[in-house]
């Protein structure tokens, strides 16, 4: 299976869309939070963002300070990358205690 999902039963990938709605109501709501202490806006951040990862601006992926920042807006934006983001640190989890044993 690869990280997108895909072979993936509905079941499951209707659970996996329950937890990343999740997470989004919780990123909006604290996110939301900071960006207004900011004088902000979270709608336009958000687009910005969006325009940005779409046009793939340069200074947004070039800047390895921003990588990061990146994967995350990337995993609040679309699901697949939400998925395959939390499948690779499951399948670290598993690793790790495997190795402690």
């Amino acid at each position: 299976m690869r990280d997108t999902g895909e072979g993936s039963s509905h079941d499951a990938l209707a659970g996996w869309k329950r937890v990343h709605e999740e997470y989004l109501e919780l990123f909006e709501v604290t996110f939301e939070r900071f960006v207004s202490r900011e004088g902000g806006s979270l709608a336009v951040l958000m687009e910005d963002c969006r325009v940005a990862l779409e046009n793939k601006h340069g200074w947004l992926f070039e800047d390895e300070n921003y990588a990061a920042f990146v994967a995350w807006m990337k995993s609040v934006l679309d699901f697949e990358h939400f998925h395959g983001v939390m499948r690779k640190k499951a399948k670290q989890l598993v690793e790790g205690r495997a190795t402690r044993k």
